[in-house]
């Protein structure tokens, strides 16, 4: 990653700008700052596509290319867990709120739950007919939440029951990859953004949408 000099653009590739000589990298950038990164967590063979802190602050859980799920110490940066099970990318991840379990979901369209103190499997929920790019579990852990799509237009919002992994609702409208979920406290609102640049309101128990 490039930065222009002055902060004022950014760009994946120096390419990117007519005049190449006015790009600097962004690791140099840094480096002449004093090195403003606290920590760097190493540990992915690939590339990380989802990371969320635990609700103490105390632990965070990252998702990657190598297919792996990790569970990494905020104070020393160190991975302390890694699961695997996952046959492909994992996109998103995200962690109940007293932090005993955790949701990944990825490539192989699968979405599992974890026990993250010994990084054992405790369920494998199936129905996504597609890559799962999204998950959100509720607050009471009760209710996961996920969005899909790609290659086959699965295209769809699913809801799960977190205790036992069964299908609850399934929202269909969206046009393009789901790429963005949120619940509402409560879990009786669901929230979707999609490549088909829309955002849509659902509600939980029916499934019905609300607004676009």
């Amino acid at each position: 990653t490039w930065l222009r000099n002055g902060g004022k653009g950014v760009g994946s590739d120096a390419k990117d700008s007519k005049n190449v000589t006015c790009w600097r990298p962004v690791t140099k950038v840094l480096v002449e700052a004093g090195n403003p990164c606290a920590m760097v967590f190493s540990g992915h063979e690939g590339k990380v596509m989802s990371v969320r802190l635990d609700a103490r602050g105390e632990y965070a859980y990252s998702g990657g290319q190598d297919g792996t799920v990790r569970k990494w110490h905020m104070q020393s940066g160190k991975c302390v867990l890694t699961m695997r099970g996952h046959e492909g990318t994992v996109y998103a991840v995200d962690v109940t709120t007293d932090g005993l379990a955790m949701f990944s979901g990825g490539t192989d369209e699968t979405i599992r739950k974890w026990d993250t103190e010994t990084g054992a499997e405790l369920l494998k929920l199936v129905g996504h007919e597609d890559w799962v790019y999204c998950v959100q579990v509720s607050v009471d852990g009760q209710t996961v939440c996920s969005g899909g799509g790609d290659y086959r237009g699965d295209n769809t919002v699913r809801l799960w029951n977190g205790t036992t992994g069964a299908s609850s609702q399934v929202m269909r409208g969206h046009t393009d990859d789901v790429s963005a979920v949120a619940l509402n406290a409560d879990a009786s609102l669901v929230y979707s953004g999609s490549w088909d640049k829309s955002i849509r309101e659902w509600d939980a128990a029916s499934g019905e949408c609300l607004r676009t």
